[in-house]
């Protein structure tokens, strides 16, 4: 009797016996191959109709663009400018100043000061903060109102001091740039 016929059922029964791998992808096929041992063996080969690759160009949230081969590849290796959409400033920030009829330009130690700008439609409330002469904050608040009364013990005499003021919608999101003016020490 002869070994070869008998082998090959024995390789036969062992390979569907062998545990299973997953399914290669459509566009790939399978090359089965006999050892020298005997045993088998699958090489998955892709085919030549692979999914093409995204451009390196592509960023998440637009959509993959094809890329040209030949002379159109060459050309378009450049990476292009990202183009930068400026924030859309509301309209009613186009009248949100300070009110300069009724803030003093000038404080006096040891007394309040109080400031004033013009309400923005659709602000919740307004930040409003104190620098000293080095732009640092030194007091800063919130309030619902247009106006503000900065306390007096706020205030070293002789020294320059700033205030700035911006709205914040209902979300908690400025709303417009800060608006502002200087208060100088009154001698």
């Amino acid at each position: 009797m002869h070994r070869g016929p008998i082998l090959l059922i024995v390789l036969y029964i062992l390979a569907a016996c062998a545990p299973q791998q997953a399914t290669p992808p459509a566009d790939t096929e399978v090359t089965t191959e006999v050892t020298e041992t005997g045993a088998l063996t699958s090489t998955p080969t892709p085919t030549l109709a692979q999914r093409s690759t995204l451009p390196p160009t592509w960023t998440p949230g637009s959509p993959p663009t094809e890329t040209p081969s030949g002379d159109a590849a060459s050309a378009s290796d450049q990476t292009p400018e990202p183009t930068i959409v400026p924030p859309t400033i509301p309209e009613a920030c186009n009248t949100f100043e300070p009110d300069m009829e009724r803030t003093p330009r000038t404080y006096v130690p040891g007394q309040d000061v109080t400031v004033y700008w013009s309400a923005v439609e659709g602000a919740g409330f307004y930040y409003i903060a104190l620098t000293d002469e080095t732009a640092t904050v030194v007091f800063e608040d919130y309030t619902e109102d247009t106006s503000y009364t900065f306390p007096a013990e706020q205030f070293e005499a002789g020294k320059l001091y700033g205030w700035q003021a911006h709205p914040i919608n209902a979300l908690g999101i400025q709303m417009c740039l800060e608006r502002g003016a200087e208060l100088f020490p009154e001698f």
